[in-house]
C-alpha cells in the first residue's frame, strides 16, 4: 500500500504545473516592459513595468521573447528545479537602424550601418 502511494505522489509531482516567476532584461541589465514571454513557442506572459513576469510550466519548457528590437536566446527550464525563480532572460543583441561608431576588439574604431532605415542588423555585444 506505501509503494502505491509514493508512486501516485511521485507521478503527481512530475506532471503537475508549477508557477514561476523570471524577469525580461536588456543588454544594461535594465528591466524591459510589455515584451511577450513564449513557452514552447506559445504566448504565456508579458513583462511588467519591473520586467518580471508569472509562467505556469509543466516538464521540461523552452522559454523565449518576442522582441521587434533586442534578441533573447532561448532558456530551457525545469518544473523540478528547486526554486521558484527563472533565471533573468537578458537580451544577447539589439537591432540597427542607421549606423554607429564603435571600437572592436582591437581599439580599432569601425562604422556598421544599415542598409536602409527599413534594414535591422543584429549587433550581439
Amino acid at each position: 500500500m506505501a509503494i502505491k502511494q509514493i508512486l501516485l505522489w511521485l507521478l503527481c509531482t512530475l506532471v503537475s504545473s508549477r508557477r514561476m516567476n523570471g524577469r525580461v532584461l536588456g543588454l544594461a541589465r535594465r528591466p524591459i516592459q510589455g515584451l511577450n514571454v513564449t513557452v514552447n513557442g506559445e504566448v504565456k506572459a508579458v513583462s511588467g513595468p519591473d520586467g518580471v513576469f508569472e509562467i505556469d510550466i509543466e516538464g521540461t519548457v523552452t522559454l523565449d521573447v518576442e522582441s521587434e528590437f533586442n534578441f533573447f536566446n532561448p532558456l530551457k527550464i525545469s518544473s523540478m528545479q528547486e526554486d521558484d525563480m527563472i533565471k533573468d532572460l537578458i537580451a544577447t543583441g539589439v537591432g540597427l537602424c542607421g549606423s554607429i561608431k564603435m571600437f572592436d576588439e582591437n581599439l580599432e574604431l569601425r562604422t556598421i550601418t544599415s542598409e536602409n532605415d527599413s534594414f535591422k542588423r543584429k549587433i550581439f555585444m
